[in-house]
């Protein structure tokens, strides 16, 4: 049925449930399993505080601190038996999940909902809802449970 799952992270609480949810199905159905963290671009050069940053290299940083993260999460989805691949991509999150999806060729999207509401989800709206929308495959939401949700902040950006 599902030989292929795609798990999306930004290292926030909801989506270490998803990605929880998703090593436990790929081990039980013997599927491989992929972890995915999606950077938006950051501009060339921006000014803060005066100071001129080079984002490039910033982003680099990010990229490479993404990569670790996800090598960790990678080592345990292993050790639970499960052959497991990671990617760092760069893009909107949505969009960028949907296109990866179809380029893995997954049978399965597992992503995390924060569980917005009201005027917080029109302004920053879901990356799951547009994901969902425009999936290739099926996709799984896994919402945050109500004890995780306390005190909790997103690391970065999904």
């Amino acid at each position: 049925m599902f030989k292929k799952i795609l798990v999306g992270t930004d290292f926030s609480e909801a989506s270490d449930e998803a990605r929880r949810v998703a090593i436990e199905l790929a081990r039980r159905l013997g599927a491989e399993l992929e972890i995915v963290h999606v950077e938006e671009p950051l501009p060339a050069y921006a000014f803060a505080e005066g100071a001129l940053l080079d984002l490039p290299r910033l982003q680099e940083e990010v990229r490479t601190w993404a990569e670790r993260q996800l090598e960790d999460l990678a080592r345990g989805a292993r050790a639970s038996g499960v052959s497991t691949t990671t990617a760092v991509l760069l893009g909107v999150p949505a969009n960028t999940i949907v296109e990866a999806a179809r380029t893995e060729r997954a049978d399965l999207i597992v992503l995390g909902t924060h569980g917005r509401t009201g005027l917080e989800r029109v302004l920053l709206g879901s990356v799951a809802e547009r994901v969902v929308r425009n999936a290739p495959c099926a996709v799984l939401t896994v919402r945050q449970t109500p004890d995780a949700t306390q005190g909790a902040k997103p690391k970065a950006a999904a």
